[in-house]
């Protein structure tokens, strides 16, 4: 049932993000993406724009590299083969599917208000979609044997949505390209974690191991 389940989103989302994609191909806005824009960047407090970049910073490769690194060694060495591909996963996963989108639709990013600079295309978000597939995942393994389960998803999914309303908040992303990154997320990270409760491994990449 799980597996129905997971399908039957997944194929929602990729249906949705590129009827999106399609619908904002190389625009540079929309009357929503501009209204929410400008609610949000209106009065902006510098003091919280430094937090926001601290939170963006979470969905940074090299952040989320320094993180990650540190936790696939100690993983290797006990033999934890089924958690690191889990966490490989959401990270990977996550990155491909939004960098493909990127470069399929060639969204302009917004070029008013702002508050740090950024390259490249702009829909869907991948600070978005990386942030909450790979705390979200994360979370849910952390929890695994502690009865705090939805405690720990809960703060992964807040971690997530925190990076994801940074990149509106200082500019670099539309909301619309948020959304879409949020949802690409979740659908990444359940079929992490479903692969991580099957015991599946990427066995290529731990054979020498």
């Amino acid at each position: 049932m799980y597996l129905t389940l997971l399908i039957i989103f997944t194929i929602l989302v990729l249906l949705a993000s590129i009827y999106t994609g399609t619908r904002l191909y190389k625009k540079a806005e929309t009357t929503f993406d501009k209204n929410i824009r400008d609610k949000v960047t209106r009065d902006r407090n510098p003091h919280f724009i430094g937090v926001m970049k601290s939170v963006t910073r979470l969905g940074n490769v090299e952040t989320l590299f320094m993180i990650i690194v540190p936790i696939l060694f100690v993983l290797v060495r006990d033999g934890e083969f089924v958690t690191a591909s889990a966490i490989i996963l959401s990270a990977g996963l996550s990155i491909i599917v939004s960098q493909v989108l990127k470069f399929i639709f060639r969204r302009t990013r917004p070029t008013k208000e702002r508050a740090l600079s950024h390259i490249g295309y702009s829909f869907p978000s991948g600070h978005s979609t990386v942030g909450v597939s790979f705390y979200l995942t994360l979370a849910y393994i952390v929890s695994t044997g502690t009865g705090r389960l939805v405690f720990l998803l809960l703060i992964g999914l807040i971690i997530g949505l925190a990076i994801a309303f940074s990149r509106i908040y200082l500019g670099v992303h539309w909301a619309s390209d948020v959304i879409v990154g949020v949802f690409l997320g979740l659908t990444c990270s359940a079929w992490a974690i479903y692969l991580y409760r099957s015991k599946f491994v990427l066995e290529w990449l731990f054979r020498a191991f």
